[in-house]
This record gives structure tokens, C-alpha cells and sequence, in this order.
């Protein structure tokens, strides 16, 4: 299920930002987005679920479902022939089961390309809280139209601070990182150092 934030929560979030207007939605949707994300990095960095073998084993079903339906054209055209369907209907399922397969191949490429390394290893070596500071940077500047400063009195610092006072007790790994940022640290998450 995914995490939303309750009326009031947003409210705190909106009041932090000094706006409710789409733009402020659309950040806060954002976030909630990341935040799903995060709790998935944290518990994949815990080791108790591992995206890349998750997304292996639908790359082998999707390779299965493609080996099917590369040989469905053959057997509809079969059962075309024998009459139990008609041809514009078999050439119709075998159309789309070519192009079923060819998107299935695709995905199994896209899906091949998790478990090569990430080129910059500065991002492989960032904590899940980090990436989640980072993504929320990009929420802001994407959604807002306003660049994340590290400015203690700034706009995006008190959005920071009343985000992880929402979500602090939930995610103490967050708490403990905004305890222990300083200045430098946040410009290097931000991109802005």
C-alpha cells in the first residue's frame, strides 16, 4: 500500500512551503512517492528484501509469457485453418502477439540492466536517507520552479525540517541524518556543493 500523508500532515507541509497551490500538491505527491521508495531502499539496505532479485524473477516470467505468445501465431493459424476461428482474428492474435513479445523483450533488457553496476559509485555509496534528502531536492526545484538552498532560514530547509518532523518517528534513520547534517553535507546531497 502506498504511503499518504493525512490531511493535517499535509497541512503542516503546505504551511512549512507558505503555499497550497498545485505546485505545493504535486511536491508533496512527490514525496510521498520517495518516501515509498525509501522505506524500500531501507529495508533492501537491511537486507530483508532484495529489489534485484525481485526484479529477476519477473524478468524470467516475463521471458516464459514472451516464449508463449512467440508461438501463439502458429497455433491460432492452426485452429484458423481447421475453422474453429476465423483468419482476420487469427492474423489479429498473432499481430498482437508479436508485439506483445517484442514489448516483453524490451522489458526483459530494461529489467537485465539492474543488476550491472552503477557507473558513479558517489551514488551507489549514499545511505537510503540520503538519496531520499537528495530526491526531495528534486521534488522541490522540479515542482516549485525554485532551486533547494542550504540557507538555514530558506524555504526548502524548512520544508526539510517540518517533512522529516512528520516522518521522523517513522523513519529514524531520516531523524538521524537531519541531526547530523551540517551545511556541507546537504550541499553535496543537493548537487549544489
Amino acid at each position: 500500500m502506498a504511503f499518504a500523508f493525512t490531511q493535517e500532515q499535509r497541512d503542516g507541509l503546505f504551511v512549512a512551503l507558505g503555499r497550497d497551490d498545485s505546485g505545493a500538491w504535486h511536491l508533496v505527491e512527490d514525496v510521498e512517492l520517495a518516501l515509498d521508495a525509501f522505506a524500500q531502499a531501507a529495508q533492501a539496505a537491511e537486507g530483508t528484501v532484495d529489489p534485484a532479485i525481485e526484479l529477476a524473477q519477473i524478468r524470467g516470467q516475463a521471458g516464459h509469457l514472451r516464449m508463449q505468445l512467440y508461438g501463439l501465431p502458429e497455433r491460432v493459424r492452426q485452429l484458423a485453418m481447421l475453422g474453429a476461428i476465423g483468419s482476420d482474428y487469427a492474423a489479429d492474435v498473432a499481430r498482437l502477439a508479436q508485439v506483445g513479445g517484442e514489448a516483453l523483450e524490451q522489458l526483459s533488457l530494461k529489467l537485465a540492466e539492474v543488476g550491472t553496476p552503477v557507473a558513479d559509485t558517489r551514488e551507489r555509496a549514499h545511505t537510503p536517507a540520503e538519496r531520499f534528502v537528495h530526491a526531495v531536492g528534486q521534488a522541490f526545484r522540479n515542482r516549485l520552479n525554485i532551486k533547494p538552498t542550504i540557507d538555514a532560514h530558506g524555504l526548502f530547509r524548512r520544508f526539510l525540517t517540518a517533512l522529516i518532523d512528520t516522518v521522523g518517528r517513522r523513519h529514524t534513520d531520516l531523524d538521524d541524518l537531519s541531526r547530523g547534517m551540517d551545511d556541507v553535507r546537504l550541499a553535496h546531497l543537493l548537487g549544489s556543493d
